[in-house]
């Protein structure tokens, strides 16, 4: 017969695997070092494409309205402002991704935690019923053991 309160706990278990399943599987196999690292390094490359777009963008404007000769100074200056700009989003948007994975990761090992604690219940559910199945058929199985050591005697 199926124990009503192991498929309540299987059924729980089963709905919060599916809610943050992914989630829990990119954090099990990572250390919090490695999680952010890794974010680091995919924040540092789709940032330095979003702004290299919107810089390319910026310089396209100006130079179809506003600038039509350009000497080499603004040339200079239009760069220095670039790259100076770059280096500040980077900052900017690095440490923000950085503090992101950091709360999305301890968000995780918290869910990571919760399923861990279901799983002990259901195995703690599991013992539960091997003690109730063997407590019922524990005088049997004695009589039995007597039984079979009777007869290795008798041999």
């Amino acid at each position: 017969m199926i124990d009503q309160r192991r498929v309540i706990q299987m059924t729980r278990m089963a709905l919060q695997e599916k809610k943050a399943g992914h989630k829990i599987e990119s954090v099990s196999d990572l250390g919090r070092k490695d999680y952010v690292s890794y974010h680091g390094v995919r924040a540092f490359f789709s940032g330095t494409v979003m702004y290299a777009l919107l810089y390319f963008l910026v310089l396209g404007i100006l130079f179809s309205t506003v600038l039509v000769k350009l000497n080499s100074l603004w040339l200079i200056s239009l760069l220095t402002v670039g790259i100076i700009g770059y280096l500040i989003f980077l900052l900017i948007y690095l440490d923000r991704e950085r503090k992101i994975a950091l709360a999305n990761y301890q968000e995780y090992r918290k869910a990571l935690g919760q399923l861990q604690k279901e799983w002990d219940k259901l195995e703690e559910i599991y013992e539960d019923e091997e003690r109730k199945r063997t407590s019922l058929n524990g005088g049997a199985a004695i009589e039995e053991k007597i039984r079979e050591a009777d007869k290795a005697d008798e041999v």
